[in-house]
């Protein structure tokens, strides 16, 4: 897809040509048959292409272990196909919509250092408190993650503009920069914390261009 955001399944899955009949055959042929060998739970109606359950209450009541069982299987396949962090997470918050963001007011005192004066990572502009918020550079959508490497100070109008679309190859260079010098910082200071370690990890791994590679496809 030509567009510069993360897209969850959920927005996408009308887009699908999904062949409902190869589905059907596939499932009929080399899926309800295995799991009809070990688990007496229904009976196959072959010529109506139908599963008929035992129990029809049986999913209804185990629904929450068989979504974590699924979830699993798809986190397995997902990894072998791509870069995205946290694939699990994300199969879990599409499947119950419950996609909620932290507070990352805990990050400022660490962005200040660096950042003393709260300028606009974009923009340049000093920024007053009304205006001031904290940007995920790689969208929070992709990285599912709170991280120092990846947060700098926004004006909130741009914010708001920039929302979750994918950064420029200018974006990301600065990031960089920007985390070299607040990990130079941070040691001059004797500021050796997880918080560090973290910062200091993402950057002997390249984590800024690995991530920004892996969110645009």
């Amino acid at each position: 897809m030509n567009n510069t955001k993360p897209q969850f399944f959920l927005r996408v899955e009308n887009q699908l040509n999904i062949d409902l009949k190869k589905i059907i055959r596939v499932i009929k042929n080399n899926v309800s048959w295995r799991f009809k060998q070990d688990y007496d739970l229904y009976e196959i109606d072959n010529d109506r292409n139908q599963i008929i359950l035992h129990d029809p209450i049986f999913l209804k009541n185990h629904a929450k272990i068989i979504y974590e069982i699924i979830n699993n299987r798809w986190t397995l396949i997902l990894e072998d196909f791509n870069s995205s962090p946290r694939i699990g997470n994300k199969i879990r918050g599409t499947e119950e919509q419950k996609i909620k963001r932290k507070n990352l007011k805990s990050f400022h005192r660490y962005l200040e250092i660096e950042n003393p004066n709260r300028v606009c990572f974009v923009t340049g502009d000093t920024l007053r408190n009304e205006d001031l918020s904290v940007h995920h550079v790689i969208p929070w959508s992709y990285m599912y993650s709170d991280d120092l490497w990846n947060l700098v100070f926004l004006k909130k109008s741009e914010n708001s503009i920039l929302s979750n679309n994918i950064p420029s190859q200018k974006i990301i260079n600065k990031l960089k920069l920007r985390n070299q010098r607040l990990l130079y910082k941070m040691e001059n200071m004797n500021i050796k914390n997880k918080v560090f370690n973290e910062l200091k990890f993402s950057i002997e791994r390249d984590y800024v261009t690995q991530f920004w590679i892996g969110c645009k496809g």
